[in-house]
């Protein structure tokens, strides 16, 4: 950030989602827009892009797709098969999350890709306690034979959501 103001984007999210009952983030970031003083717009902006920028980095790692060239033949090969062949260069312009900050690939020491494994393993940990816990949910509301997690006797859903997080 390079402002020095002391407004907060997350706490400023948080009273709102807290409040909020509508489960649609789309709906609440309505919310949050309405709600902002046009005094903390560029704060805001800053606060929210870096997310925004690693979200579509991100997004576009996973997908996987090969930088397009130019189509145009080269000898026997297509465009298309130079792009895949070349996609590993692209690889190495990946945004990696490391201990002290951000690395593009290429950058990257053994200790960086030791954390960043290490990092990814745990959020894989993390989300797989979740699955589970969803499938249990499920279970639950199929074995009561009710309609949703919220019809669920209270006595289940303390037992069970008390211990969720």
């Amino acid at each position: 950030m390079t402002t020095t103001s002391t407004f907060n984007l997350r706490d400023f999210v948080k009273e709102i989602l807290d409040a909020s009952d509508d489960p649609d983030p789309a709906k609440v970031a309505n919310e949050v827009l309405d709600r902002l003083p046009k005094r903390h717009y560029r704060d805001a902006l800053e606060q929210s892009l870096s997310q925004y920028v690693r979200v579509i980095g991100n997004d576009a790692r996973r997908a996987g797709k090969p930088a397009t060239p130019e189509p145009t033949q080269t000898g026997a090969r297509s465009w298309k098969v130079t792009a895949i062949r070349e996609q590993w260069r692209k690889t190495l312009e990946t945004r990696v999350h490391v201990e002290d900050g951000w690395k593009f690939l290429r950058d990257m020491t053994a200790d960086d890709l030791a954390y960043a494994a290490q990092e990814r393993d745990s959020i894989a940990s993390r989300n797989l306690a979740w699955a589970r816990h969803y499938r249990h949910l499920g279970r639950l509301v199929d074995g009561h034979g009710v309609k949703t997690v919220g019809d669920l006797p209270d006595g289940v859903l303390a037992e069970v959501l008390g211990r969720a997080e």
